[in-house]
This record gives structure tokens, C-alpha cells and sequence, in this order.
């Protein structure tokens, strides 16, 4: 998983990006949308790579909070989520 950018030495990942990833045609494949095992999939993978997860609304939302965020928690990367 690549990080689409670094602040103060915070990986920040795409939760779009991770999705694919960790649980492919996730956007595609319909007949098998599961949000409530996406979101067990998310926090799973961010428990198991050093990550928070960051999601926030279009008024709230910034790479820095999310930053912050995982600086704040001891961790490395933050997967964002922009709930715009």
C-alpha cells in the first residue's frame, strides 16, 4: 500500500486505495457491498499496520488533522477518509 503523500513523517494512505486492496471489485461488484465489513476490514488493517483511520467532513477534513491524528496515537500512517 503506497501512500499518496507524507506529513512530519506520517504516511497518508487513501481508504478508496485500501478498499481496493484488501477487498477487491469492492466498488464494483454490487451484489456483495458489505459497509459493515468494510469497516471491519479498514480498522483490521490499520490495527495491523501501525495506522489510525481519519474521516471527517468537508468542513473538517484536512491532511494535517489526520496527521496529527496518528502522530497524536504513536502511529505511522493515517487512512483517510473525506465524508464529503
Amino acid at each position: 500500500m503506497e501512500a499518496f503523500m507524507t506529513l512530519q513523517g506520517v504516511e497518508i494512505l487513501s481508504v478508496c486505495d485500501l478498499l481496493d486492496e484488501i477487498r477487491p471489485n469492492w466498488l464494483t461488484d454490487f451484489s456483495n457491498r458489505d459497509p459493515q465489513g468494510d469497516d471491519r476490514a479498514i480498522r483490521e488493517w490499520c490495527e495491523n499496520n501501525g495506522a489510525v483511520y481519519y474521516a471527517a467532513g468537508r468542513e473538517y477534513f484536512t491532511h494535517q488533522a489526520a496527521a496529527d491524528t496518528a502522530k497524536d496515537a504513536g502511529k505511522t500512517k493515517a487512512v483517510v477518509n473525506n465524508l464529503s
